[in-house]
């Protein structure tokens, strides 16, 4: 693209010219509006004139401006003017500067620097479209790269060459907009965004040294503005500072820092390297083998293979971190530069002097009994980085404190106590209990030590203010009974003190809802417990009544001639008396059936009380008019009895047992008879029974007409019998109940073309599982109705069964009704069964 864009200097004139030429013509004789002259002299064009008209094209044209006015005549020679030159208009003047960027940098051999010239001015911040001459110096190293252009319509008619025209000279123009100037990298943060008004040029060289780029605009007005010198250092090295460091306190610390050659790894020798000391313990630098002054830096040079090394010591055994600061400096390449040095970077580093910090702290009560355990304890730390060696633990008890146990176990000897902890590792603890008892009254002082290796040693105190009661009470008691139980407390009054107690005296106040005898108004007393003598104890017994539930407490003082009393209280919770355990027991079954069909006789066991049943046992008794074809698992069989039992049931729980039987003949009333028993005494018991009847003799002849059943023309008599029954109740959602829908025809002649109908409740979903039609039921659109196949022909005496389930899906009462219509019983007979669901 820039090799397309340097065209020639005729070609570019005549690009322009054929451009004017076209636009000229094109106007005719048109008048066209350009800008005054500026009669300053100044500026061609005055800025905020008026424009004035003209006709190109034609040649009856009037002066663009008028006759200037006679000039006044010179002064003599050696005459000043009185009358100063008029100093330009503040809206006119503009004055510009060339700014350059970085002015001063280092950087590595190899790499480009890219520098970022501007035209500032005071109105405008950069100026576009201005060319910037580039020159390397000739003493300079490296070589100019690359630089930045940007085209305009002017550059066509000129006759400047942008680019880079050797490695010493090059020429840019300020950009018209903003650019990026991505170097190609990952990294964002080496992106060089150059604004509009601003150029740019990239330099590098591959050898170090010193490289001066000079940007020049030679457009600008104010040519002492116009220029701008940039100074780049080449450096071929890279350095490793010394990592940070842990040294025992005490001890010497070697510093070292690494300075190579980047190019080849070559070590280089005789660049200055100097450490300062920021902060930390008390050190100082090793010079000529004596400690310099404290916290004075020091400066070192790298040797033949590129090593700055020094030593630094403490000044004392404190353990702490030193923060080092370390700078690389190179030795001036600059001849012309009045720069001694050239720091290329700096770093810092650490040294951690390390040592045991042993510190022991005890605590214990401030205030104890005579005659009451004391309980210390010990807590030894290593705040330090290093383990404390040999670390033991001792305590000597006082005369008033008698050793009892400790945690870990004490080596004792006499009333000193001694833990061997051994290494203590760095920022590591142990703590240590002592229990003691008191056998002194005053302040007594106990103390513990650490000591460790080094010379290391802590110690800690407590005291304890002993006070001795004349009077020792303890009272002891349950936490909790049943109202109307009885509390009883076991009180000990034993003297500790130096005298006898003399008219001992009891006395008891409680709350409401306890009660004694003796007391009516919730307070009892008993002055006639005599004397105790030195060391003695007495021992009582107090019971009090509960009356209600609640929480209850009393209070209990003992005292005595010329002692203070001493008190307990007591807290007592009365619970009501706890619930007792119940269950409901259910047994269901059809109404009536036909002899030789089976009958399922369904019992059902639910725990509605509030705690479990234990060792339930439920017992079935079978009418002998039934023949048992099957039960519910696991269930055992003694004779006419079915047997189940459960170690458990849960409140809420449910056991459903059902047994199958059948019938040999008809029979008026045949019942069967469960009973249920458990552990918490209680029993339940329930019976259900079944008519049996006969089955309705079949005819090989063709079903008659109806009415034709009915020979000898006797008078109709009987009904259409409807019977709706679910086998169990109060199921929980989710649960299926089974129910048999009993159809008779109790009528003494035939009937035909029995429709049977559903109707449910919210919250049901009902199949058929059995019965006499085998088509599926239909569902009516409004997903509560159900229509059962119509049943062609029923003789007189027959009797129909369908079995239904229906899946609960909601809580509440479901009812199911069953409306039934014949030939016969066109106005329909209806049945109905109700379930609860929770």
């Amino acid at each position: 693209m820039e090799s397309a864009m340097r065209w020639s200097s005729s070609t570019k004139r005549l690009l322009l010219l054929s451009t004017l030429w076209i636009a000229f013509v094109g106007s005719g004789c048109a008048p066209l509006r350009v800008p005054r002259i500026d009669p300053t002299g100044r500026h061609i064009f005055a800025r905020d004139a008026e424009p004035v008209e003209c006709n190109l094209g034609c040649f009856n044209q009037q002066p663009a401006f008028q006759q200037p006015p006679p000039l006044s005549p010179c002064p003599a020679p050696g005459v000043t003017p009185l009358t100063p030159l008029p100093e330009a208009p503040k809206d006119v003047a503009d004055p510009q500067a060339l700014q350059l960027s970085p002015s001063r940098v280092v950087a590595p051999v190899g790499t480009e620097v890219v520098l970022v010239a501007g035209l500032n001015r005071k109105r405008h911040l950069h100026e576009a479209g201005r060319p910037v001459n580039w020159i390397l110096s000739r003493e300079s190293v490296g070589y100019i790269t690359e630089v930045g252009k940007d085209y305009n319509y002017f550059d066509l008619v000129s006759n400047r060459d942008y680019g880079v025209q050797g490695p010493d000279f090059a020429t840019s123009s300020t950009l018209m907009c903003d650019k990026t100037i991505d170097r190609g990298t990952e990294l964002p943060g080496d992106d060089v965004r150059v604004l509009r008004g601003q150029t740019w040029m990239a330099v590098s060289s591959a050898a170090p040294g010193v490289s001066r780029i000079t940007a020049l605009a030679p457009t600008f007005e104010n040519w002492p503005a116009r220029q701008q010198t940039a100074t780049i250092y080449w450096v071929d090295a890279q350095w490793q500072f010394p990592a940070p460091m842990v040294v025992p306190a005490g001890d010497k610390a070697v510093l070292s820092t690494t300075v190579l050659r980047q190019t080849n790894r070559q070590p280089v020798s005789d660049w200055e390297v100097q450490y300062e000391i920021l902060d930390g313990p008390p050190a100082a630098f090793l010079v000529n083998g004596q400690p310099a002054q404290q916290g004075a830096g020091i400066k070192t040079r790298t040797d033949t293979n590129g090593f700055a090394t020094v030593e630094l010591v403490p000044l004392s055994r404190e353990a702490g971190t030193s923060q080092v600061r370390i700078t690389i400096i190179q030795p001036n390449l600059d001849p012309q530069s009045n720069a001694e040095n050239l720091t290329l970077g700096s770093g810092v580093t650490t040294v951690t002097w390390s040592a045991p910090q042993l510190s022991v702290d005890m605590t214990g009560p401030q205030v104890a009994e005579y005659g009451a355990q004391a309980v210390y304890n010990i807590n030894v730390q290593n705040g330090g980085d290093v383990a404390a060696r040999g670390t033991e633990v001792s305590c000597t008890l006082p005369g008033g404190l008698a050793y009892e146990s400790s945690v870990p176990a004490a080596q004792q000897v006499g009333n000193q106590l001694v833990w061997a902890i051994g290494d203590l590792e760095a920022r590591g603890f142990r703590q240590i209990s002592v229990t003691t008892r008191v056998q002194q009254s005053g302040v007594l002082r106990n103390c513990a030590v650490a000591t460790a290796e080094a010379g290391l040693r802590s110690e800690d105190c407590v005291e304890t203010q002993i006070n001795v009661d004349a009077i020792q009470l303890a009272m002891e008691g349950p936490e909790a009974v049943v109202v109307g139980e009885p509390v009883v407390y076991n009180i000990t009054i034993r003297n500790t003190g130096d005298q006898p107690l003399v008219g001992l005296r009891l006395e008891d106040v409680f709350d409401n809802g306890l009660s004694h005898p003796l007391g009516p108004e919730g307070r009892i007393v008993n002055d006639q417990l005599g004397s105790l003598g030195i060391g003695e104890a007495k021992t009582l017994q107090l019971e009090l009544q509960t009356q209600v539930p609640g929480r209850f407490h009393h209070t209990l003082t003992v005292s005595a001639q010329g002692v203070a009393g001493k008190s307990k209280t007591a807290w007592v919770t009365v619970n009501p008396p706890p619930p007792e355990p119940t269950f409901t027991l259910e047994l269901r079954s059809v109404e009536r059936e036909v002899v030789g069909q089976t009958i399922m006789f369904r019992a059902r066991l639910y725990n509605n009380g509030p705690s479990p049943l234990t060792n339930v046992r439920v017992e079935e008794s079978i009418d002998p008019e039934f023949q048992i074809i099957g039960a519910t698992k696991p269930a055992t069989g003694e004779g006419n009895r079915v047997i189940w039992s459960f170690p458990r049931i849960l409140p809420n729980q449910e056991a459903v047992l059902e047994v199958t039987c059948s019938a040999s003949r008809p029979v008026a009333r045949a019942c069967n008879i469960v009973r249920a028993t458990c552990d918490e005494g209680i029993t339940r018991q329930a019976e259900t029974c079944v008519e049996i009847i006969a089955a309705a003799t079949p005819t090989p002849e063709p079903p008659p007409a109806v009415g034709q059943g009915n020979p000898g023309n006797v008078p109709p008599a009987g009904d259409l019998e409807v019977s709706l029954a679910d086998l169990s109740d109060a199921v929980r959602v989710g649960s299926t109940v089974k129910y048999v829908l009993t159809i008779r025809n109790g009528r003494n002649m035939d009937d035909e073309n029995v429709r049977v109908t559903l109707h449910l409740t919210e919250g049901m979903r009902v199949n058929v599982s059995g019965g006499p039609t085998t088509q599926a039921p239909r569902l009516l659109p409004d997903g509560l109705t159900l229509q059962l196949q119509p049943i062609q022909y029923l003789r007189q005496g027959e009797t129909i069964r369908f079995f239904l389930e229906s899946q609960m899906t909601s809580a509440g009462k479901k009812v199911m009704r069953a409306d039934v219509q014949s030939n016969l019983s066109p106005q329909g007979v209806s049945g109905q069964a109700d379930t609860t669901v929770y």
